[in-house]
């Protein structure tokens, strides 16, 4: 596998967004030594700023897969805090109980939990 030649995408994905007036990041799907799909970060430049659109999950779109972002308030690019981290856990276990076991979509997945509705409701 050529990671140089799969980073050197990634990278050129990252200088769009940058030439953009985005956040500089960028990423490549990459299978069976296959780019897949490319992204780069969006959403960064506006007064609606958002978080949801990563260079990953831009990716995950133009493949046209599901894709969740969760988000802990209070916390760096990853959850740190215990609750955060056995919260994100329970939902990974979810996600596969669903994708690979047949396992109903719980509600995070399905309908989303609003953002002003994260400290009442964990949409297990």
């Amino acid at each position: 596998m050529d990671y140089e030649h799969f980073m050197r995408q990634a990278l050129a994905q990252a200088e769009l967004a940058l030439a953009s007036g985005e956040f500089p990041v960028g990423c490549v799907l990459v299978y069976q030594d296959e780019i897949l799909a490319t992204g780069a970060r969006q959403g960064t430049t506006d007064e609606g700023r958002n978080e949801i659109d990563h260079a990953e999950i831009v990716a995950l779109r133009r493949l046209g897969k599901p894709a969740w972002l969760l988000n802990y308030n209070g916390e760096p690019h990853w959850a740190q805090k215990l609750p955060n981290r056995i919260d994100f856990q329970k939902r990974m276990s979810q996600f596969f109980n669903h994708y690979l076991r047949g396992a109903p979509m719980p509600q995070w997945m399905e309908t989303g939990v609003p953002a002003t509705e994260k400290d009442f409701t964990l949409g297990y």
